[in-house]
């Protein structure tokens, strides 16, 4: 599988969207990535090269400040549509 995705020759497309008939190199660059993939697929992790990145744990919200979150949330939202339909009604004529 691999190296028919390295082999494989990619088409050239020019500006108005034509695939010429010339062809680029096939793309190396993602190599890694598409290895470190097909090692999580096949259930390695210890294989692959970076390893998983540290994501902080988001704890949840309390119900006072997602009230809050809300409002603001909502009040911007307001505030824009209102913003909008004033400057509509003052530009028509």
């Amino acid at each position: 599988f691999m190296s028919s995705y390295l082999e494989m020759p990619v088409p050239r497309i020019d500006k108005e969207g034509e695939v010429m008939f010339s062809t680029d190199p096939p793309p190396v660059e993602n190599l890694e990535l598409m290895a470190n993939s097909l090692y999580w697929l096949a259930g390695k992790p210890d294989l692959i090269a970076a390893g998983p990145a540290d994501v902080p744990f988001v704890g949840p919200i309390d119900e006072k400040s997602e009230r809050g979150l809300w409002l603001i949330t909502m009040g911007w939202a307001v505030a824009v549509l209102f913003a909008g339909a004033a400057v509509m009604f003052v530009r028509r004529k």
